[in-house]
């Protein structure tokens, strides 16, 4: 976690109470990039971990990310608070 930039506090700290944090951060970080139209979501499928999203870069890149099972206030918080912290940085 140490690697991370100082801006990304805020939304570590929101996302720290989650187990395991490494199937939450790559999921926010794909919807935020299908926002910003850099990929899409084409398909989502269920698993014993949850839902699997199937997601295809522009470049037609494949790959699956888990959904983390968290509440629909839980999810937009964080999704303000990474929004946030890639606009702040220019990203």
């Amino acid at each position: 976690m140490n690697k991370l930039p100082l801006e990304f506090t805020p939304f570590i700290h929101l996302i720290d109470q989650f187990d395991p944090l490494q199937l939450i951060f790559p999921y926010y970080l794909c919807l935020m990039l299908v926002e910003d139209g850099q990929m899409q979501l084409v398909e989502t499928l269920p698993g014993e971990s949850g839902l699997t999203c199937i997601f295809e870069t522009t470049a037609s890149n494949r790959f699956s990310v888990v959904k983390p099972p968290i509440s629909k206030e839980i999810e937009a918080d964080l999704i303000e608070q990474l929004r946030e912290i890639l606009t702040e940085n220019g990203l």
